[in-house]
């Protein structure tokens, strides 16, 4: 598949999918008031900011998964003999970093982080679109499924799947920068 096709149908599934759980959370509870989305729940949003929240990060991570697609920028270092720890901070920063600080600080530059981001949120994005949409069609449809369902399940599962998914880029971005430095 081209690279065209390829952003036009994940990008189109992260909107349809994120469409698709905002309407049947709102179908489930349009006051909100069984929503688990800590920016509700936690927070205290209600839909406007939640929508306007949702809907520009969402743009964000199409925006970058689009530089991602159509641009040229490596996020890898060009020195050899870095470890993973020191690989995984370098991809981040730019810069080889104290690698705890990956779990509280951003990039400096909004091109790094851009590019980080389109690297890896779509697919996550596009895991959790898979996600709610088997949810909500479960809630909706399966009732077995609805005396199953707990909130605490879908976010250990995105957590999970996430890290994973996390894991897997780091890996393969890794043995390439080990396999271009022999």
């Amino acid at each position: 598949m081209n690279k065209k096709t390829q952003f036009i149908l994940v990008s189109c599934w992260i909107l349809a999918t994120r469409f698709y759980d905002a309407y049947s959370t709102y179908q489930f509870t349009p006051a909100l008031d069984k929503e688990a989305n800590p920016l509700v729940s936690v927070l205290g949003l209600g839909w406007t900011p939640l929508l306007a929240i949702i809907s520009i990060l969402t743009l964000i991570i199409i925006y970058a998964y689009y530089l991602v697609t159509f641009k040229s920028f490596d996020l890898t270092p060009k020195v050899r003999g870095y470890s993973l720890k020191e690989f995984i901070s370098f991809t981040y920063f730019g810069t080889k970093e104290n690698f705890v600080q990956i779990f509280y600080k951003i990039p400096k530059g909004r091109k790094r982080l851009l590019f980080y981001v389109g690297n890896l949120f779509p697919s996550m994005l596009s895991f959790a679109g898979l996600v709610s949409t088997l949810m909500w069609l479960g809630i909706n449809y399966y009732e077995p499924y609805y005396n199953f369902h707990k909130a605490q399940y879908i976010y250990i599962l995105l957590i999970v799947s996430c890290l994973f998914i996390i894991y897997n880029w780091y890996k393969k971005m890794y043995n390439k920068y080990l396999e271009s430095n022999e």
